[in-house]
């Protein structure tokens, strides 16, 4: 009987995990394949500053997001992560990043950048600091469990 408990609970962990790495590299693919994808749709806005990226937010409102050209990709815990000068992260210590730019380029980076570093296989070193200080929210303690 215990023997079919402890079973029946490590594939529902396995479940829950492959959920998240997928929901993680669905992500990761849609901003890499917006990011790569919009050559066409680039806007210069003055001969001195960087030109923006356009990728679509979503079809329902119509409004995109302006990612800067900066972006470069750093490597967590072998997942790929887009950064910016511009748009952040700024800071990385303890396994977190942050200091994001608060316009919808850098929450687009920050949404990346959650969604790896809250999944266990990034290891406890990145996994726990990011869970406990910067997963906030009415479903935290759910999300810790």
């Amino acid at each position: 009987m215990t023997y079919d408990v402890i079973t029946r609970a490590r594939r529902t962990t396995r479940r829950w995990l492959t959920a998240v790495c997928l929901a993680a590299a669905a992500l990761a693919g849609a901003v890499t394949i917006a990011v790569f994808g919009a050559d066409a749709d680039r806007s210069v806005t003055s001969p001195a500053g960087p030109a923006p990226i356009h990728l679509d937010v979503g079809p329902a409102d119509g409004r995109r997001a302006d990612l800067p050209s900066d972006l470069s990709w750093t490597d967590v815990a072998g997942v790929s992560v887009p950064v910016s000068g511009q748009s952040g992260p700024r800071s990385s210590s303890g396994g977190q990043d942050s200091g994001f730019a608060h316009d919808r380029a850098g929450a687009v980076l920050a949404a990346v950048h959650i969604i790896v570093r809250v999944n266990p296989q990034v290891g406890p070193a990145v996994f726990e600091p990011t869970l406990l200080g910067q997963v906030v929210g009415p479903n935290a303690a759910a999300m810790r469990v």
